[in-house]
């Protein structure tokens, strides 16, 4: 006989702890975003090396130790396995202030990467074991919204401190010499996370339920890929959608702060409040909403409530995603990122549950890290990056980074839906 469920008030207790680490994880990958002209005028790199350091150096990385991390979460404590990562970016976010060349940076960004790839495909399988099926979409929903949360905060606290020192050359601490505002931004951020470490000690590890019938998927490699193997048509169509969304998601927010600097001489600052409170107003309602729909739909006898979601949510963003960029005016710009931020939202808790409820315990994990192997190493690999390669190789003109912007919505949202339908089709 399987042990009750956990009262709700722990429940709900241990996804504010996930959420809050999910939010302070972004929080410490997104900062960069904001500091791109910076580093480009300190460094003296071009906008393909921005891209490298905002996707490659932390995205293929992330996906690559996200495989095995999966599965170490799958037989091991997964709360551990979560504090050690959170203490690793959180140490190799403040070394991202120390470094003094884009070699540096780099590995740094690489280090945030590692540690970071330790999260969610843990966070994910400890939630799915605290609440029934029928009730995970909204708590995967809560947990999802870290990603709006921290992107948005990032944004206000990196415009903050560059606000700060923004009258000086830099500022100067203690054993570390002079520093300039883009490296005191990476430690504000950096040094404080190592905060969450307590608090995420008192997550306890729940007992694993809707284990498969064969013990097989927890020790054997073959096993575990033959299962997902024989259902190959969902988890790749689930996967390469989503994945296909985040190339315009982590595109849209890597360079949304360069485009409004460069083409309407807005300060980062100004531009770290602006789309820091859009991305907080419009991130988060954007997943509640996703999981509070596929809930009524759910209650309505809509099994495939989740997909309804995901396809209506990318049918819905992509001329939205093509506009938004194109604005002749910043009012313009900013106001179509309220339906983008909201709408590339929208399916990230949907998400998480279609993928928690077709996986048996055993694999939870392991599906979710192969799940975000892919989502960051097609939206990571290809997002930053091809905006900035269409910029300088396409356009060759800065000013031309709206239209690279939209032309890249405009290439993967279709695929993404076409992906989506695919593996609606094929769902077990």
């Amino acid at each position: 006989m399987s042990a009750p469920w956990p009262e709700p008030r722990r429940a709900w207790t241990v996804v504010a702890i996930l959420l809050l680490a999910n939010a302070v994880s972004f929080v410490d990958r997104q900062v960069i975003n904001l500091l791109t002209e910076a580093l480009k005028q300190d460094l003296g790199i071009s906008d393909t090396q921005i891209g490298l350091l905002q996707g490659v150096a932390f995205g293929v990385f992330y996906t690559l130790v996200g495989l095995p991390l999966g599965r170490l979460s799958d037989r091991w404590n997964r709360r551990s396995v979560i504090l050690l990562g959170a203490g690793l970016w959180s140490l190799m976010t403040s070394a991202c202030g120390l470094a003094r060349s884009f070699t540096q940076l780099f590995w740094a960004r690489v280090g945030v990467g590692v540690g970071e790839a330790a999260l969610s495909p843990a966070a994910m399988s400890i939630i799915s074991d605290y609440f029934p099926p029928e009730r995970r979409a909204l708590p995967l929903s809560f947990y999802m919204t870290g990603t709006s949360l921290g992107g948005g905060i990032a944004l206000l606290i990196g415009g903050a401190v560059i606000g700060l020192v923004s009258t000086a050359d830099g500022i100067s601490l203690p054993w570390l010499g002079d520093l300039r505002p883009w490296q005191a931004a990476f430690l504000a951020v950096g040094v404080p996370s190592l905060l969450l470490l307590p608090l995420l000690a008192l997550v306890r590890e729940p007992p694993r339920r809707g284990r498969a019938e064969s013990s097989q998927l927890v020790t054997s490699w073959r096993a575990s890929l033959g299962f997902v193997w024989q259902r190959r048509g969902f988890y790749l169509g689930h996967h390469l959608g989503l994945a296909l969304l985040a190339v315009y998601t982590f595109g849209i927010a890597a360079w949304t702060p360069a485009l409004l600097i460069r083409r309407f001489d807005w300060t980062a600052p100004e531009v770290g409040a602006a789309y820091g409170l859009i991305t907080l107003a419009c991130g988060v309602p954007g997943v509640l909403a996703g999981g509070a729909v596929a809930g009524w739909l759910r209650a309505r006898g809509r099994l495939d409530a989740n997909w309804r979601v995901m396809i209506g949510g990318a049918c819905a963003l992509l001329p939205c995603a093509v506009l938004a960029p194109l604005g002749h005016s910043a009012a313009w710009v900013l106001a179509l990122l309220c339906p983008v931020t909201f709408l590339t939202t929208f399916p990230l808790g949907v998400a998480a549950a279609a993928l928690q409820e077709a996986t048996p315990n055993e694999l939870r994990a392991q599906v979710s890290a192969t799940y975000l192997f892919v989502l960051n190493l097609v939206g990571l690999g290809l997002g930053p990056v091809g905006v900035g390669l269409l910029t300088d190789r396409w356009f060759g003109d800065p000013l031309a980074l709206g239209q690279a912007m939209a032309l890249l919505a405009a290439l993967a949202g279709p695929f993404a839906i076409i992906s989506l339908w695919i593996g609606w089709r094929r769902r077990p």
